[in-house]
């Protein structure tokens, strides 16, 4: 790196060494590349291209506040340049602050309309604010422009599939790699949805080959544990998820899940340790509690005390925060809802077997007196992954 220390306000950088410097971000070679970029944004300072590429090198750093303060330089010489705004519009989209992430964005695209990239971070930006048509919407604008992209196709799959369509999800997970064979990401993301589907050997197949591609995913592992175990292959799921929790030991998701083989097998100390543990990470887990105290129902050696205020943990925690909001069909009027007044007995009994294909915990039921003679229906809550539903019996 043989740049001068002089500095030159109207002066541009060697294009050696501007190229030097992508190229070693290009490589993540960070720590050289940030040297290189501070030697030149000194030496340079009215050059706003070096301001830019040395905010994008400490962003990819993880430092986004430096980042920022460098970026915000770099607009200040360039405020009609699409890249810096894009740029911007992406460290304002790591710090959490999206309202001016979307501005930034927007902005790079009055700019240049045809910017894929603004594009795609625009539609990353709505996303993580709920936006998901808006987001679709940008994603599908920047694969008219990019259609050649995978990280495009994957990426609207994604919200494809937050949307609920599986289908057109599927698709582009599909189109991703046939794009690019060798994508791990999109190889684990279509084995889940084959998985939802219960296609289970192209799931398999799928998650397969996502390890052959990256060998320590613990998400490639766990997923491809609960397909073995709904083929009934009991012992290499175990084995599956055993490995996920080897590579990630905080993944409550397979400890919950461990535990339910666990169960299945008869090993139930072992199983509620790891309960235990998926609570220990996430408190408010319903299914994990739910089969902790299915499992405390097996052990019939138990002290029936305890298993008490562990019904009665499940309920502070799971249960009595909806019970003054849940809609029912046992009050006057379509906005009824459970409330002391007209809720007579409420029965909470979380300890249902849940299988892998299950969405919703059991909740409890409720009877509220008569209505004007009639005798009521009692209504039963379960709660789901994003919704509580209710059934009239």
């Amino acid at each position: 790196m043989s740049i001068s220390s002089e500095i030159q306000s109207g002066a541009t950088p060697d294009t050696r060494d501007l190229d030097k410097l992508i190229e070693l971000y290009n490589a993540d070679n960070l720590a050289d590349a940030a040297e290189l970029a501070h030697q030149l944004s000194h030496q340079f300072p009215g050059h706003g291209y070096s301001w830019m590429v040395l905010a994008m090198i400490h962003d990819k750093m993880g430092r986004s506040l430096e980042a920022l303060a460098f970026m915000q330089k770099a607009e200040a010489l360039l405020p009609y340049d699409a890249p810096v705004q894009c740029n911007l519009g992406n460290i304002y989209n790591n710090l959490g602050r999206l309202s001016e992430a979307e501005t930034c964005l927007r902005r790079a695209l009055a700019i240049n309309p045809a910017y894929a990239e603004a594009h795609s971070n625009l539609a990353a930006t709505l996303q993580d604010q709920g936006r998901l048509l808006e987001a679709e919407h940008s994603f599908r604008a920047a694969l008219q422009l990019r259609p050649d992209m995978p990280e495009l196709h994957f990426n609207l799959g994604n919200t494809l599939k937050q949307l609920y369509r599986l289908e057109e999800a599927e698709a582009c997970y599909r189109q991703a790699l046939q794009l690019k064979p060798d994508y791990p990401s999109a190889c684990l993301n279509l084995g889940c949805l084959l998985h939802d589907f219960n296609k289970l050997d192209e799931a398999e197949a799928c998650f397969v080959r996502a390890l052959q591609l990256h060998p320590d995913s613990a998400d490639a592992h766990y997923n491809l544990s609960l397909t073995l175990y709904e083929q009934m292959r009991l012992d290499e799921g175990v084995a599956s998820c055993r490995r996920a929790l080897q590579l990630e030991p905080e993944h409550a998701e397979a400890h919950n899940s461990l535990g339910r083989f666990l169960q299945k097998s008869g090993q139930l100390e072992e199983a509620l340790v790891h309960f235990r543990k998926a609570l220990l990470l996430k408190p408010a887990y319903t299914m994990a509690h739910s089969n902790l105290i299915f499992t405390l129902d097996l052990m019939t050696e138990l002290d029936p005390a305890g298993l008490h205020e562990e019904r009665k943990r499940w309920d502070a925690m799971h249960a009595a925060p909806l019970r003054s909001s849940l809609p029912h069909t046992n009050g006057h009027g379509d906005d009824a809802t459970l409330d002391n007044e007209t809720a007579m007995s409420v029965s909470l009994a979380p300890s249902l077997p849940m299988n892998l294909h299950h969405k919703m915990v059991f909740v409890g039921c409720a009877c509220a007196p008569t209505v004007n003679g009639a005798q009521a229906h009692p209504t039963v809550w379960f709660i789901g992954h994003n919704s509580v539903e209710n059934f009239d019996w």
